[in-house]
């Protein structure tokens, strides 16, 4: 209590003299008002709040840790903390040594298990306490329920795993850029198009392309962050090991909640083969087309011969 006496009479901007009377905290005259003026606090913080002794053994525990880790006063002060599962054991009596000595613990990310059996994730810190004399008697802990938090975090990173799944079974390249025209994700197809196993997080087109080529497409995408479009071109591109080919880019704005462009989203398919033929079939029609002429012509000529 001496210390967490020390540690408020900071955070109201006293002076570690408990003689300057401008320095007291209400009731610091009466040893037992200011202790329970200290619990008052403990108790109404909403954050679970709990001390154990050098042995592990609780001493304090305020509300909030009750509802964190449905204990109530009576089942733990006096005992070791039965929130923490077996296999945790061991990792909880390190991290008590290791205030112990001294140190000051904080953003530990702890697994344990309420008294119906469910598992809690807690955020929290831990400090040794000391007396006037600065000798640690005890710990003092600090902890928040983050199991929801670690609940979504953990659909949220199965989300972006399926998401930057489906994008690299995609087989054609597509790619994301900010408003800046910085590539923020892209896929294994556009790796290994474009990429060349490099990093483009981070970098425009005008790193990757020729001037003229980058500021071809750049003047393209401009159009889209200025106001929410899509846009449909083809290009001549060469790939990373430096092969010309024939692309269509479709690409389109996206735009944040707000409802404003943040950047745009890019597919792009390989369509020289298509072009190949199509050139092909033209010139085909082409020559067709001359021999049909020619035909004419010639039945013309012996046309009254036949007859």
């Amino acid at each position: 209590m001496d210390e967490l006496r020390r540690r408020l009479r900071s955070f109201f901007g006293a002076g570690p003299s408990s003689s300057d009377d401008a320095g007291m905290l209400p009731g610091d005259d009466d040893p037992a008002a200011t202790q329970r003026f200290l619990l008052s606090i403990v108790e109404t913080l909403p954050v679970a709040v709990y001390a154990t002794d050098l042995e592990g053994r609780i001493t304090l525990w305020n509300t909030a840790a009750g509802q964190i880790f449905g204990y109530g006063r009576e089942e733990t002060v006096g005992r070791r903390a039965p929130f923490v599962p077996e296999g945790r054991r061991e990792e909880a009596a390190a991290y008590r040594e290791r205030v112990k000595a001294g140190e000051v613990l904080t953003h530990l990310e702890l697994e344990r298990r309420r008294k119906d059996g469910a598992i809690v994730h807690i955020h929290g810190s831990a400090a040794p306490l000391r007396d006037e004399d600065g000798r640690i008697t005890g710990l003092l802990v600090m902890c928040v329920d983050a199991t929801e938090i670690k609940r979504a975090g953990e659909a949220l990173k199965q989300q972006l795993h399926f998401t930057r799944a489906v994008l690299d079974a995609i087989p054609n390249p597509v790619y994301v850029k900010d408003r800046e025209g910085r590539y923020q994700v892209y896929n294994r197809a556009f790796d290994e198009h474009f990429g060349g196993g490099r990093d483009w997080v981070g970098r425009t087109v005008h790193e990757m392309f020729s001037p003229s080529l980058a500021e071809f497409h750049d003047e393209r995408d401009r159009a889209l962050y200025r106001e929410a479009a899509s846009l449909r071109y083809e290009a001549v591109v060469p790939t990373a090991q430096g092969e010309e080919r024939e692309w269509l880019y479709n690409k389109v704005s996206f735009v944040d909640q707000s409802g404003n462009v943040a950047g745009l989203i890019g597919t792009i398919t390989d369509v020289t083969h298509y072009k190949k033929t199509e050139r092909a079939l033209e010139a085909s029609e082409a020559r067709f087309r001359v021999l049909a002429e020619n035909g004419i012509d010639l039945i013309s000529v012996v046309a009254p011969t036949a007859r």
